[in-house]
């Protein structure tokens, strides 16, 4: 990929990822806006409820199977058994979701809002699976396009269901059928189109192999296990808080942890764009250019974190005013503790996006368990007599263990040269041995 290549790959992806995550930031502040001062934590409470207890089961079930299949560059598995893989997976999902209601003892609403988020996120695993196709033609513009389009609809959708029926559930519903369209509409379309193209020839026809959809879902499992671990520590603060506070206390939480996904989209989506090129250095042995690549995105991540925090400190309470309620400006000092915490996760992602591109998924897992050993520790001792302030600060606590632990877990991978882990799988050992 070409230098040119690579900032116009940059500048579309985060496009797409900012109006996507804008979409989802408006989802929330329609909420609150649309409901009167004394319900509107409530009702953003509920739609929290439904993302936090379904994105834990969706990280697991999806494997990031996006970021196996886009850096399997011996071309060892077809697309269609990743696409196999994907659906099987969403099959369990939504057997979890059927029996979150019982296990975590949710009341009639909650556990729709599970159900009807867990709709919305098949249609967007759907969609990831595909953008993987678009990642190895090095285009981005439809999956930017994509995600731009969720990020226009979905508020479209939401408030038009809030609007007619004052009722949460209508909203999330309507939000699940906007995903639900660009996935069926548009993503899948253009994922055939782009197929056309690859080489060595490939389709986007599901490939029933039982056998080989074992060995990707044993190559996968590690880094579903990871991104479980990484998703309960990030909600398991919203989870604590739901059981210990109830659903208001969840609801204006998750008010000052929104803006930090407008930093998260921009790490993100060049973390997506340089995934592949860290793939082709790491498996090559160019490990100057590497370091190099890598380093562009450390430098992106600390931006979005000090715009963030700087931001928030001067304008925090005027953001959540003119965003929410006036009732929620009260919490400018949890909104600027919460973008230091944000910060934490950008490094992090830049952490994850390079043992990905080395292809230590393994070695995730039990990262992300002393993560949540913390987050877990901080939470249950801070949120019950802490209220929102003490949710805070488990989430940052439990970010900068999960900081501290990746970095120096990457730093000394790529000091041995990955020698002594080795690949995930003897047929993808790269020419110099690594």
């Amino acid at each position: 990929m070409s230098s040119t290549s690579l900032r116009k790959n940059f500048s579309v992806t985060f496009i797409g990822m900012l109006v996507y995550s804008a979409g989802n930031f408006l989802m929330n502040i329609l909420l609150a806006k649309l409901s009167p001062e004394n319900s509107a934590a409530r009702n953003l409470g509920i739609y929290q409820i439904g993302v936090t207890y379904s994105q834990p089961i969706l990280a697991f079930t999806m494997m990031n199977l996006r970021a196996v299949y886009t850096t399997d560059i011996h071309h060892q598995f077809k697309f269609g058994t990743y696409f196999a893989v994907r659906l099987a997976m969403m099959g369990v999902a939504f057997a979890a979701y059927i029996a979150m209601a019982p296990v975590a003892r949710l009341d009639q609403i909650e556990a729709a809002a599970v159900l009807l988020t867990g709709v919305g996120l098949f249609f967007d695993a759907l969609s990831d699976i595909y953008y993987g196709i678009h990642q190895l033609h090095d285009d981005l513009r439809p999956m930017s396009f994509s995600l731009g389009a969720k990020g226009i609809l979905s508020p479209i959708f939401l408030a038009v269901g809030f609007g007619l029926t004052h009722q949460p559930l209508v909203a999330i519903a309507g939000s699940a059928a906007a995903s639900g369209v660009v996935a069926l509409v548009y993503d899948w379309p253009s994922a055939v189109k782009a197929m056309n193209g690859l080489k060595p020839p490939d389709t986007v026809t599901i490939y029933w192999n039982w056998a080989e959809m074992r060995q990707v879902a044993r190559k996968a499992l590690p880094l579903g296990l990871s991104l479980l671990l990484g998703s309960l520590s990030l909600y398991l603060t919203r989870l604590v808080t739901h059981k210990s506070l109830g659903k208001e206390a969840v609801g204006i939480f998750s008010a000052v942890a929104l803006l930090p996904m407008i930093g998260n989209a921009a790490v993100t989506s060049l973390g997506q764009v340089l995934s592949p090129k860290l793939a082709r250095y790491w498996g090559t042995g160019d490990r100057a250019s590497f370091l190099g690549t890598l380093a562009k995105l450390h430098v992106v991540a600390l931006a979005a974190g000090f715009i963030g925090v700087a931001g928030a400190f001067f304008f925090g309470d005027w953001l959540l005013q003119f965003f929410f309620k006036k009732s929620f400006s009260q919490y400018r000092p949890e909104l600027v503790l919460m973008l230091v915490a944000g910060t934490f996760e950008y490094l992090k992602v830049c952490q994850g996006v390079s043992l990905t591109a080395m292809r230590q998924f393994g070695i995730q897992t039990p990262l992300m368990i002393v993560t949540l050993v913390v987050t877990y520790a901080a939470a249950v001792s801070l949120i019950p007599n802490g209220g929102v302030h003490g949710a805070v600060m488990a989430a940052i606590l439990g970010s900068g263990a999960a900081c501290i632990v990746f970095i120096v877990t990457n730093v000394w991978l790529i000091i041995i040269g990955a020698k002594h882990i080795g690949p995930a799988n003897p047929s993808e050992a790269t020419p110099d041995g690594s």
